[in-house]
Order: C-alpha cells, then sequence, then structure tokens
C-alpha cells in the first residue's frame, strides 16, 4: 500500500508541475508583415507549422511565414527579446524551399547561428529506492535545431552531436574541441553553442 500511494503522490507531482514552454505563452511582441506594416501586440507561435498567432484588444489574427518577414517577442518565460526571421528553406530535403521561420541565435562572420525550437519525448531514468534504483520516466523537452548561415544566404543545417557539428567547421575543429573541453559546454544547450560559434567567428578575424 505505501508504495501504491508513493507512486500515486509522485505522478499527482508530477502532473501539478508539467512543464509550459515558451510557445504556449502569449509573449509581447511585434509582427513585420510583407506589406510593410508592423502590428505590434501579444504573440503566440508555433515554428513547427510556420504559424503565429497575434492579439490586440478583441483583434486575433494568424499569420503564416509567407505573411511575415521578420517577428521579435520579449519571452515571458526568460525576459529576453528574441529575433526570428522568415527565410527561404528546404525542410524536406527536396530543392523546394518554403518560407520558414528561423530564430537568430547570434550574428557574425563567416556564419550566423540560428535556431528551430521545437518539443520532443524522451526516456529519462529517475532514482526510486522502491523500483530498485531507478526507473524510466517518459519526460517532454525542448531542444534546438542548429542552422548556419554564410554571407551568401546559404543555410546548412548543423548537428547537435559535437562530431557532426564540427564537420562544418573543420578548419578549426581541433581548436574548437579545445575550446569546449576547456570551457565545459555541451552545445545541445543554446547558449553553449551560440559561445563556440561566437568563438569560430573570433578565429577568423585574426
Amino acid at each position: 500500500m505505501k508504495n501504491i500511494l508513493l507512486i500515486i503522490l509522485f505522478f499527482s507531482f508530477y502532473g501539478a508541475n508539467a512543464q509550459k514552454f515558451s510557445k504556449d505563452l502569449w509573449h509581447k511582441g511585434e509582427i513585420d508583415l510583407t506589406t510593410g506594416e508592423t502590428v505590434s501586440g501579444f504573440i503566440k507561435y508555433d515554428l513547427q507549422n510556420d504559424n503565429l498567432i497575434y492579439k490586440n484588444g478583441n483583434t486575433v489574427r494568424s499569420y503564416n511565414a509567407t505573411r511575415v518577414e521578420a517577428w521579435q517577442i520579449v519571452d515571458q518565460k526568460s525576459k529576453q527579446v528574441r529575433y526570428f526571421f522568415t527565410l527561404p528553406y528546404s525542410t524536406d530535403g527536396t530543392s523546394y524551399k518554403k518560407p520558414t521561420f528561423f530564430e537568430l541565435l547570434t550574428e557574425g562572420e563567416p556564419y550566423s547561428l540560428l535556431g528551430r525550437e521545437k518539443i520532443v519525448e524522451k526516456v529519462e531514468n529517475m532514482y526510486d529506492p522502491y523500483w530498485f534504483g531507478g526507473r524510466n520516466v517518459r519526460v517532454t523537452v525542448q531542444v534546438d535545431d542548429y542552422f548556419l548561415i554564410n554571407d551568401d544566404g546559404k543555410i546548412a543545417f548543423c548537428s547537435r552531436e559535437l562530431e557532426e557539428a564540427l564537420t562544418l567547421l573543420n578548419d578549426k575543429d581541433k581548436v574548437l574541441k579545445k575550446f569546449i573541453k576547456v570551457n565545459k559546454l555541451d552545445i545541445e544547450r543554446r547558449e553553449d553553442m551560440v559561445q563556440v560559434i561566437d568563438y569560430y567567428n573570433s578565429l577568423n578575424q585574426q
């Protein structure tokens, strides 16, 4: 009975504290439309479908990427200003490129770092003495897909796996590996990936 009660309490606590992601919230911001008009108000975004919902008072509108040049928000969770741009990109590997939202994570030369966040499920092992030391729990987390864009506007997908990511930066891969090791960086964290790209760009300015 004790074990059952503990399980019930755990899932009740987990459900009550289910994480809300930025995409689930309304953020103060503005949208630059392809018509040249800029609208200000509150924005909820859906990067998976490249769509925005905008509201201001009683006005509620939906904009897809074909109607938007750029947009920015003050993120309600992080309290940081985030900048997004619409760029042509093929998300399915074909030659057809469609308007796609990208977040600017850091700007520089020869590369700027772009991101597209997504929500995924993964399995984590949680310690529990009543389950022989641990058990697997499925959790929902937010991760970033990275992209590098050069001065010519060419966009390349950049893996979150270090060895694969460094194939795009192979002219400085040994120096970058040392930089990452010394600073204990994990490129799955966007703030760490920003440091890596900023450092790479600084090396190319020397």
